[in-house]
């Protein structure tokens, strides 16, 4: 949906039409929460890394190496790393852990909440035979299994599952470390997740190549931890076992010739990865906005830009007034709802902002001259046209819902 502000008549009829659009979506795109864990694992397909030289039942001839560097085994899942089973008279999956694996979804998914519960068995591997039992849950993935980091795990954002660090967030490269994610997060000095302390720039090329956690609010290793991703454009949120631990937003990836792409969508991958481990009661559920309760608990930010309409300084000393803005038409407040892409434009085209995809999103314009575009912690880009913009400034306001900000 596209809407270009020419006259108060037109908008209302705009906006009118797009509540009765988000009305009619509403009804159709908030979803009931699908299952993803069946017996054929229809949902997924698998890629198996590289044989570790310990690895014992390999076919004559198949190529093994330290577990991370080598040729991978791909689509054949010799071993049977990744299977479904019975515990306690439930179907669940198991990743065996004996080689690197992702058992990845067919297709990418954005905007949704993402439920599994997990639990380790008793078999460790190596090169992890002495290290914290460890698997992962990797999201927003892109790029090819072939330029994969050890040939196995897609680039993307993870969602570590590991003894005593689950929750922590990891930024993983593709295979060559030259496409790299990034994200805002708030850091304290001890590089844990802490929503009371200031966002800085985080991922793979920063000063923090990962975040832990804010707590340990695991299971013991017999019992069934549940963790849940909420996950709506480039913001994120980890909880385990229903307790806020990990948020993060503007997630974007970082390309060779530092091009920065925003990663609001991809692939999901669970991972085997050294453990023997279950995973169960899986399901995925489309959102159109991380739940209230849990944006308060992550403190997201409001990101909130302003820019005043350049005017001449004839214009200026001949008296301009309201009247003269390409804004006059609009001044008031309004509320919109959409799911779809929008653009917003003045009258004379000096400037328009191009807003990314937003579940929700609020326009208010203030004065004639003057706007403030406010979403949840999503990107907006600001293109200049003929330099015509005076200023541009951009803020963070640091308040955790819309509801304060009216």
């Amino acid at each position: 949906m596209k809407i270009f502000l020419r006259n108060t008549n037109l908008f209302v009829a705009c906006l009118f039409v797009s509540f009765q659009l988000f009305s009619q979506a509403k009804k159709t795109s908030e979803s009931k929460p699908e299952n993803l864990l069946d017996d054929r694992l229809d949902y997924w397909y698998k890629w198996i890394g590289v044989p570790h030289t310990s690895v014992t039942g390999l076919p004559t001839g198949t190529p093994t190496g330290d577990g991370m560097n080598g040729i991978p085994l791909g689509r054949q899942d010799i071993k049977n790393v990744f299977s479904v089973v019975t515990v306690d008279g439930e179907k669940v999956l198991r990743a065996s852990g004996e080689i690197y694996g992702g058992l990845t979804t067919k297709k990418e998914y954005e905007n949704y909440h993402l439920h599994l519960k997990y639990k380790w068995g008793k078999k460790r591997w190596a090169p992890r035979l002495t290290l914290p039992r460890d698997m992962g849950i990797m999201f927003h993935l892109t790029g090819t299994n072939e330029d994969a980091f050890w040939s196995v795990f897609m680039m993307g954002l993870e969602c570590q599952i590991s003894e005593g660090t689950s929750g922590d967030l990891f930024f993983v490269p593709n295979k060559d470390l030259k496409v790299s994610p990034a994200a805002e997060v708030r850091v304290n000095d001890t590089k844990n997740w802490d929503a009371k302390t200031s966002l800085k720039k985080v991922g793979t090329n920063t000063n923090y190549p990962s975040v832990t956690r804010s707590k340990n609010y695991e299971s013991d290793s017999t019992s069934w931890t549940t963790m849940d991703i909420y996950t709506v454009g480039g913001t994120g949120v980890f909880l385990v076992n229903g307790h806020v631990v990990m948020a993060f937003q503007n997630a974007n990836v970082v390309k060779p010739d530092k091009t920065v792409t925003p990663l609001t969508k991809g692939r999901i991958q669970l991972q085997s990865e050294g453990a023997e481990g279950f995973y169960k009661d899986i399901t995925i559920q489309s959102i159109r906005e991380i739940p209230n309760e849990i944006r308060k608990s992550a403190e997201l930010d409001l990101f909130v830009a302003k820019t005043k309409h350049n005017t001449t300084p004839e214009a200026t000393q001949a008296g301009a007034s309201a009247a003269d803005s390409p804004f006059k038409d609009y001044i008031g407040n309004y509320r919109m709802q959409d799911s779809t892409t929008m653009k917003i434009t003045s009258r004379d085209s000096n400037l328009f902002i191009q807003a990314g995809t937003f579940p929700e999103m609020k326009l208010i314009f203030k004065k004639a001259d003057e706007f403030e575009i406010t979403a949840p912690a999503m990107q907006v880009q600001f293109l200049r046209k003929e330099q015509q913009v005076k200023e541009i400034k951009i803020t963070y306001m640091g308040q955790s819902s819309l509801g304060k900000k009216e």
